[in-house]
């Protein structure tokens, strides 16, 4: 890639949505470092020699198990200082021999890159899926289920809260926060001590 912000969008496509299994090979080979890793709630790859070959086996085993899998990049953040592409994508995952219907999936990838001779490699890709995403993914019809649960969670949250509050246990001795010292900078903005990051979250 030369220039990430645009072109990530097609090989994001091709990545989720190939039915041609030389397609999604030429894409990773030339988009992946040799040594890449992969993350992914039901799966990963380590960094190590040829680890491009095993992230290529998974995406084909994913073409596999859905050949018809639609998906569409929503948006795409690219920060140049740190390499690094957030890209918004919801699909719609079909299980080859499912009898559900296909549910929308949300998920956000986050891709570290390295820079080689005026292009641009995937060194690391990790996804992250909301709960409820995972199931529309699999099984959709657990995913109301699912969703109850977390509901539930929060309610379940609120009424501790509120017993702790009511019984005096709400308050830290240790006081916790943001360790550090905190100083104002020249132009007024606010930065942590020892680690060059500004109060906003931009390297100072």
């Amino acid at each position: 890639m030369q220039n990430p912000k645009e072109d990530i969008v097609p090989v994001i496509r091709t990545l989720t949505s190939t039915v041609s299994a030389p397609s999604l090979a030429h894409t990773i080979t030339t988009n992946f470092t040799p040594d890449a890793s992969f993350r992914h709630p039901l799966c990963c790859v380590e960094v190590r020699p040829g680890s491009r070959e095993d992230i290529l086996g998974i995406y084909e085993w994913y073409r596999i198990m859905s050949p018809k899998t639609k998906s569409e990049v929503l948006s795409v953040i690219y920060d140049p200082d740190l390499n690094v592409l957030i890209i918004e994508v919801v699909q719609y995952f079909h299980l080859r021999f499912t009898p559900f219907e296909a549910a929308p999936s949300h998920l956000m990838i986050r891709l570290s890159l390295i820079e080689k001779e005026g292009k641009y490699y995937i060194a690391h890709q990790e996804d992250f899926f909301h709960p409820t995403d995972i199931t529309n993914l699999v099984i959709p019809p657990l995913t109301p289920l699912i969703k109850f649960g977390l509901v539930t969670a929060a309610f379940v949250s609120n009424v501790n809260a509120r017993i702790f509050q009511f019984l005096g246990l709400s308050e830290s001795r240790d006081g916790g926060g943001l360790q550090g010292k905190i100083e104002d900078g020249i132009d007024g903005s606010a930065a942590r001590e020892g680690d060059g990051h500004t109060e906003d979250g931009r390297v100072g």
